[in-house]
């Protein structure tokens, strides 16, 4: 976001608050005088409804962390173990190496 910021040569807003949940980011752009970024999905449907209205920024594709969690001792049903092997696959395909790195 600094970056989509900076490119237009505008400061950035002073944070207020920060938090992962949607629907208090929600809650206090509805209640307040606060600016922030949502996913699309949140408020494709209707923002208008709630009050909002989408502004279009570019912002270049970003990787995010994943993690799979699963309890201890627990035994993983075939579907589990095939939706695994598929995550797995899919982020060895999607990995951006560094000209000097080279796959493990």
């Amino acid at each position: 976001m600094a970056d989509a910021f900076r490119a237009r040569g505008l400061a950035l807003p002073k944070v207020a608050l920060t938090t992962y949940s949607v629907q208090l980011r929600i809650n206090l752009l509805t209640s307040g005088p606060f600016i922030a970024t949502l996913p699309k999905s949140a408020v494709a449907d209707n923002p208008e409804r709630l009050g909002l209205k989408i502004l279009p920024v570019d912002l270049p594709s970003r990787p995010w962390p994943v993690a799979l969690i699963m309890l201890k001792n627990r035994v993983l049903s075939p579907a589990v173990l095939l939706f695994i092997d598929y995550l797995r696959a899919f982020a060895r395909s999607n990995i951006r190496l560094e000209p000097e790195q080279k796959p493990a």
